[in-house]
């Protein structure tokens, strides 16, 4: 049952990286960060090569200005999984390649 509840968790995982890729594109990323929406990735590994670029949001937007912007998630994240987004870095999925000192 344990192993069920991961896999879901992981399908509706890529399902919200890609069906709202543009909430999150507009909330969690700088403008030239790498893009939320691909088809299999989740959304942690995507925070993570944020982080790594350096490209998460530092502030929020409208109604979600004050708590809800990349960098803050990220720590959420990382106080739960030490190195969580980081760690979830998917590089067989985006067209995304590390700097050879970044990885």
């Amino acid at each position: 049952m344990q192993e069920y509840d991961r896999q879901e968790a992981m399908a509706l995982d890529g399902f919200a990286n890609r069906n709202y890729r543009t909430f999150w594109n507009s909330y969690l990323i700088k403008e030239t960060g790498y893009k939320f929406g691909v088809e299999g990735e989740m959304i942690s590994s995507a925070l993570g090569k944020n982080e790594v670029d350096k490209t998460l949001s530092e502030k929020g937007k409208g109604k979600l200005s004050s708590w809800f912007y990349g960098v803050r998630l990220v720590k959420i994240l990382d106080r739960l999984d030490k190195d969580h987004c980081i760690n979830s870095i998917d590089l067989t999925k985006g067209e995304w390649v590390p700097k050879k000192t970044e990885l």
